[in-house]
């Protein structure tokens, strides 16, 4: 009666059961498929997609989620929609962006050439630190897209306008020497209105 009941239900909600049997055959690696693997691609994205997108900024950090430590395989899999998929948040105080940097070249290397980054910046303006971030970016060849994340104020507009300077000579292929005078011209005009950035 119970499995009369079950078959009933089943079909009236037109529900198709599908049983995956792991199995070693055909495969030339010699293992089997189970578990997370027996399921197809699209699956496995979906389920990464769930445990590693963010609605909210994610804090660029050096530790990354425990689900890219599984294996060799989830990470190759997964790397992407975490990466690919996610906006992340860097603190930057007093225009010094060197973890930020790091962070990105780390990223850069792991095969992904476009992030979304919302830069933190607090502090005080500190021209040689912003030069030092506009050249790296400039030389790297690392594509980001960054936009401050805190508001509008002075010190915010003039990293952001520096940053963007930087990348798009980078996206033209242009070089470092190129990019400064124009940077150059940014701190002069900035510094009539806060001579902080001259110093």
């Amino acid at each position: 009666m119970a499995d009369e009941l079950r078959d009933e239900d089943a079909d009236s909600a037109n529900i198709q059961q599908v049983v995956v049997t792991p199995t070693a055959e055909g495969r030339t690696d010699g293992t089997a498929t189970s578990g997370l693997f027996g399921l197809p691609p699209e699956l496995r994205i979906n389920i990464y997609e769930l445990v590693l997108l963010r609605d909210s900024l994610v804090d660029a950090q050096w530790r990354e989620p425990a689900l890219l430590s599984v294996s060799r395989r989830v990470r190759d899999e997964a790397s992407s929609v975490y990466y690919k998929g996610n906006q992340f948040n860097h603190d930057i105080m007093d225009c010094n962006a060197d973890l930020m940097h790091k962070w990105v070249l780390h990223v850069y290397g792991l095969g992904f050439d476009r992030l979304k980054i919302d830069m933190l910046v607090v502090g005080q303006p500190n021209w040689t630190n912003l030069l030092q971030w506009c050249r790296e970016l400039c030389e790297c060849k690392a594509g980001v897209c960054l936009k401050c994340a805190n508001g509008r104020d002075e010190l915010d507009s003039v990293v952001e306008a520096a940053t963007q300077i930087a990348v798009q000579f980078c996206d033209a292929d242009r070089s470092w020497e190129e990019c400064k005078p124009v940077l150059e011209a940014l701190r002069l005009t900035v510094g009539t209105f806060e001579p902080r950035w001259l110093v």
